[in-house]
């Protein structure tokens, strides 16, 4: 599915930096240079309203949700006919073979109710993160970035485009005000891949900066274990 831009250690914590990369304009495909290496500052610079969102499937586990994982202060979105409550509810019901058309669904819920007016960021977060929320929501705070712009733990695709992993990644009202304005860009979320379909819709879009999170503060993507406690989620069963 692509390799990682940067070698990280999973999604733990190694240090406070991210790197920026820009579409090299001078190359005729979609290539990407390193332009920039960016400290988080240790205090907040900023006071961002910010969106965090989790799309919930029939495999959600709410208690689960609430006990470990940083869902529980999230606003949920759920299918049409989804059994669980939810802040946003989608017009359709979807497999695992249309999370992309889940989340053009989701864009165009933002762009009809100009969610770029209320919010400065929007971040896209599974439940299956274990995360400390108050540190997260620091670390963002405290790093200095404007206009179109992605965070996430970035992969590039063999094409050259860069494509944020999954279970989380963040962009600017900038960047939804540009995919609310382009329906070329928004088309390219539709399909299978999900994260792959959003960074192909940056790619069409444009004058995009993308930030490699290459550490955050307690971050961990389906498990966590230390000499006292092992948590993990189970692969998802199929839905009946």
């Amino acid at each position: 599915m692509g390799t990682l831009l940067y070698n990280t250690t999973g999604l733990a914590d190694s240090g406070r930096i991210l790197h920026q990369y820009l579409r090299d304009n001078t190359s005729p495909t979609s290539t990407y240079r390193l332009n920039a290496t960016l400290e988080i500052s240790k205090e907040p610079t900023h006071n961002r309203r910010i969106l965090m969102y989790t799309p919930i499937g029939c495999t959600f586990d709410e208690r689960a949700c609430k006990f470990f994982s940083g869902c529980a202060a999230t606003s949920k979105v759920c299918d049409r006919d989804s059994q669980f409550s939810c802040d946003i509810r989608l017009p359709s019901n979807y497999t695992y073979d249309k999370l992309g058309d889940k989340n053009y669904d989701i864009i165009e819920h933002m762009c009809r109710n100009n969610l770029t007016e209320k919010y400065d960021m929007f971040v896209k977060m599974d439940d299956d993160l274990l995360v400390n929320m108050q540190s997260f929501q620091r670390n963002l705070d405290s790093i200095d970035i404007a206009g179109r712009s992605m965070l996430g733990f970035l992969r590039q695709a063999s094409d050259g485009v860069i494509w944020p992993q999954g279970a989380l990644y963040a962009f600017t009202a900038e960047t939804l005000q540009g995919l609310c304005r382009s329906q070329e860009a928004r088309d390219q979320l539709k399909g299978k891949h999900e994260d792959v379909n959003f960074g192909r819709a940056m790619a069409t879009l444009g004058d995009v900066s993308f930030y490699n999170i290459d550490a955050v503060a307690n971050i961990y993507h389906l498990q966590y274990q230390s000499s006292r406690l092992f948590v993990q989620y189970l692969q998802y069963g199929k839905c009946t």
